[in-house]
C-alpha cells in the first residue's frame, strides 16, 4: 500500500536536522502543497545557498585574518 505523497512530503520536512529550523519553518507555513519532486529541488536550493554561506563566511574570516596585522600597525 502505497502512502500519500503528501504525508511523504511531511514526514520529510518533519525529519530535518535542528540546523534546519528555519527552513523547515518556512516550508510548514507555506500555502501551497508541495510534490516530492518541487520539495528536493528546494532542498537541493537551501544546500546550494549554505555551502555559499559557509565560502562567504571563510573569506571573510581569513580577511580579518589578514587584515588585523596591519590594524595593529596602525
Amino acid at each position: 500500500m502505497p502512502l500519500d505523497e503528501q504525508f511523504q512530503v511531511v514526514v520529510m520536512i518533519d525529519k530535518l536536522t535542528p540546523s534546519w529550523k528555519e527552513f523547515k519553518n518556512t516550508l510548514r507555513h507555506k500555502t501551497k502543497e508541495l510534490s516530492l519532486e518541487s520539495l528536493i529541488t528546494k532542498f537541493r536550493i537551501e544546500e546550494e545557498h549554505r555551502k555559499q554561506d559557509l565560502k562567504d563566511e571563510s573569506w571573510l574570516f581569513q580577511t580579518k585574518i589578514k587584515i588585523a596585522p596591519l590594524l595593529v600597525l596602525l
